[in-house]
């Protein structure tokens, strides 16, 4: 049972980045599925962790600012290719590479933004002596 909720902050990520993708389709007026949505949130984080996990195994680490430009370049090349193809603009059709990349980016953006705000939360929160 507890391997089972080892797998919840996984299933929450996936979630809030889906849901971020939905809101920022919502917000520019463009249509995107919920499926597209979480197929996306779901293959920018199993891309991601594929390109973590050697580096873990053997032991080496990249500075933080190359990781957030990996995690970046994955987030804008994924959100290009599927988001571009898959969501389509009011009048029905695709949105295309750029405006895909652009729906990532900003839903990026803000998940970056959820994320500060939640560690600043955080850290008011637990005061350490």
């Amino acid at each position: 049972m507890s391997a089972l909720f080892s797998l919840l902050p996984l299933v929450v990520l996936v979630l809030v980045e889906a849901g971020l993708v939905k809101l920022v389709a919502v917000m520019f007026r463009w249509k995107a599925r919920w499926t597209t949505a979480l197929v996306f949130s779901a293959l920018v984080i199993a891309v991601n962790t594929a390109g973590v996990v050697p580096l873990r195994v053997f032991d080496l680490y990249l500075p933080l600012v190359l990781g957030i430009m990996f995690s970046l370049a994955v987030q804008i090349a994924l959100g290009g290719w599927l988001l571009g193809t898959q969501a389509a603009i009011a009048s029905g059709e695709p949105l295309g590479f750029r405006r895909g990349a652009l729906l990532s980016l900003i839903a990026y953006s803000l998940m970056l933004a959820v994320g500060i705000g939640l560690w600043v939360l955080l850290s008011l929160v637990v005061q350490q002596p």
